[in-house]
């Protein structure tokens, strides 16, 4: 069914460690090789054409070759693509991220998650002049050093001993936890980073005051608060998480959607710590932040060209679809006598199989991951790729006719799954 994909693949591994670049995007026995996508489907290099909902792992927002985002990118084409000096579009979107997140009041720049965390934890030990970092259980925020460790989504070799000491991870949700850490560590931890909503560590939504007492919890004990907003930021709402519960963060590292489906991230924050840490000594700036790409112009219209298109009809519609296709899945495994456990949280979805309910992160370690797998597969053989064992996600272009037509690929994809599983 996927020759070509295979082909590509076999090539890979030739060139290529694994044979990938992005851990994410690799599962068994090979990824299928994307070509072209439009609206809320994609077309693989063999031809197959697929209804997606991994949406570049929720970055796309508007959906594939949204009409206004391609216009500005086309348009900007005209004019270069890099110059070695600032455009009045890192301006403009600055101004515009300030206008819709409520705790950013200035911004920088990046190309990548991983880097907006870096810089964001880098900016929270120069103005605390700390080095301690709690984050939570199960949590991906990126590869940087100081968040790959014990305990997160990617724990990873290479990195030394000292670095990923000053890291305590806490289980999310648990604010009782996260104050036995601070009494651990007095006046050492320089900023606790954790996501308004755990996306990769499994969907999971802060209890009643959670992210209130987190913040009131850092803030007695000096340190700050980053949310992690590069999931959750525009796509919960316009202000992002921060907005939705109506909790403020010092800082806010963002990606992905701001980038409008190019390369490009943001740390945003509180005026006050955002020029104490970027401040300039003569010449140089107290912390410094360069890059070749940053504020990379066509990054810098794309996502300008898509957070000018959120307005509140699109969210009602993401909440919408993304409830109806929650609902609707966690039916057809009923139907199909399976358990499982499909989580959702606006336009976020994800599917657990073999428990009916995963509540922390160490619910996630005991479901059934290659049965998983094995449905995604055969989801992609039935015309809808899921992001195979990730979270995914519906856009605004995604349809009715989209979700019915997931819903009978589910459906067809249980009928052959489950009788090998009680054969």
């Amino acid at each position: 069914m996927n020759p070509q994909s295979f082909e590509f693949y076999q090539r890979a591994t030739s060139v290529l460690p694994d044979g990938t670049t992005r851990d994410s995007i690799f599962y068994k026995p090979y990824p299928v090789y994307a070509k072209k996508a439009v609206g809320s489907h994609i077309w693989d290099e063999d031809g197959n054409e697929r209804i997606d909902y991994c949406n570049s792992y929720t970055a796309l927002i508007l959906g594939h070759q949204n009409p206004l985002v391609m216009k500005a990118i086309a348009e900007q084409l005209e004019n270069g693509t890099a110059f070695g000096q600032p455009t009045r579009f890192e301006v403009e979107l600055a101004e515009k991220i300030g206008e819709m997140v409520p705790s950013v009041q200035k911004v920088k720049f990046a190309l990548s998650g991983t880097e907006a965390v870096m810089n964001a934890i880098r900016v929270a030990r120069a103005y605390t002049g700390r080095d301690g970092i709690i984050m939570t259980e199960g949590a991906y925020h990126g590869s940087s050093e100081s968040v790959s460790v014990k305990g997160g989504a990617s724990p990873s070799e290479g990195i030394p001993s000292a670095t990923t000491e000053l890291t305590t991870v806490v289980e999310y949700n648990n604010i009782d936890a996260m104050e036995q850490a601070f009494k651990r560590n007095p006046k050492v931890v320089a900023a606790v980073i954790l996501e308004p909503v755990q996306g990769a560590g499994g969907l999971f939504v802060p209890a009643k005051e959670y992210l209130k007492a987190v913040v009131e919890l850092a803030h007695a004990h000096d340190a700050l608060v980053i949310f992690d907003e590069i999931i959750t930021g525009f796509r919960l709402a316009r202000g992002g998480g921060q907005e939705f519960f109506g909790v403020l963060p010092d800082l806010t590292t963002l990606g992905k959607i701001v980038g409008g489906g190019l390369p490009g991230a943001a740390i945003g924050g509180r005026k006050d710590i955002m020029d104490e840490a970027f401040a300039r000594k003569g010449e140089k700036p107290r912390l410094s932040l360069s890059g070749t790409h940053n504020a990379y112009p066509l990054s810098m219209v794309a996502g300008l060209a898509t957070l000018r298109q959120l307005r509140p009809e699109l969210y009602e519609h993401l909440e919408q679809t993304g409830t109806t296709l929650a609902r609707s899945l966690s039916r057809v495994m009923e139907d199909n006598k399976v358990v499982a456990c499909v989580k959702s949280f606006k336009s976020l979805l994800n599917i657990y199989f073999g428990s009916a309910k995963v509540d922390r992160y160490r619910d996630v370690q005991l479901v059934d991951s290659h049965l998983r797998w094995t449905f995604d597969l055969s989801m992609l053989a039935n015309g809808v790729y899921l992001a195979p064992v990730h979270l995914f996600c519906v856009s605004e272009a995604t349809s009715k006719q989209d979700v019915e037509a997931t819903l009978r690929a589910a459906d067809a994809s249980m009928k052959v799954l489950v009788p090998k599983l009680t054969a």
